[in-house]
């Protein structure tokens, strides 16, 4: 009975570590068209191509986990996170890129269209202006670049949100990209009101972060 007792206790042990292993890793992300969105079938275009590399290099299972993003960026500030689409801070010396596809995607700033054409050498040529963007927990980089051109911020929860102000003439940008608009619910007359900028706030690709001492488990060994 002993030995029968002791079996199964080793078994249950054996069971649980496995399932420890197991468990599934979230991956942090924001409300983000058409790249990150819980309203979508496969969680955005990002998803898919996270899903897709996971098979053959993760050694567990994903799931998304949509926050706000002040509330995602201070839980990837606290260091309480392992995957996410949304961007650490630059100075996060933990934090490592993953590109996921060798698009690139240009980051700029949405206005009501207008005859001349939209673009900028400074960011101090649009002093003065009002840009909606998504919401923090704290100022960085970034926002202190565009506070110190002069410009004045706005914060909201999505992409879309944002865009709505400046239809609504509340603001006279919205930060985004140029994938965007598209993958709104505006009308295509609303959507033909908006004009993306040519000159590019930064570019970048299609890809994951993760924290790099989560690396051992999260990668398949080489």
């Amino acid at each position: 009975m002993k030995s029968i007792l002791t079996l199964f206790i080793s078994l249950l042990c054996l069971s649980n570590s496995y399932a420890n292993e197991r468990l599934n890793i979230d991956v942090i992300a924001v409300n983000y068209p058409p790249y990150t969105s819980p309203d979508a079938a496969d969680y955005g275009s990002s998803f898919s191509f996270l899903t897709k590399y996971a098979k053959s290099h993760f050694r567990v299972p994903i799931t998304p986990l949509f926050l706000p993003p002040a509330r995602a960026n201070k839980v990837i500030k606290d260091g309480q996170w392992c995957l996410s689409f949304y961007p650490p801070s630059n100075d996060n010396k933990l934090s490592r890129f993953v590109p996921l596809s060798d698009d690139i995607v240009s980051i700029g700033f949405y206005r009501l269209k207008e005859q001349n054409r939209f673009h900028w050498s400074k960011l101090e040529e649009l002093s003065g202006k009002v840009v909606a963007l998504l919401r923090a927990n704290a100022i960085g980089k970034m926002h202190q670049r565009f506070i110190d051109a002069g410009m004045q911020l706005v914060y909201v929860e999505s992409i879309e949100q944002g865009l709505e102000l400046v239809l609504r003439k509340r603001v006279d940008y919205a930060f985004g990209d140029n994938l965007s608009l598209p993958e709104t619910h505006f009308s295509d007359d609303e959507k033909r009101k908006l004009q993306f900028s040519e000159s590019a706030f930064y570019t970048t690709k299609v890809g994951f972060f993760y924290n790099s001492e989560c690396e051992d488990k999260l990668f398949v060994p080489r």
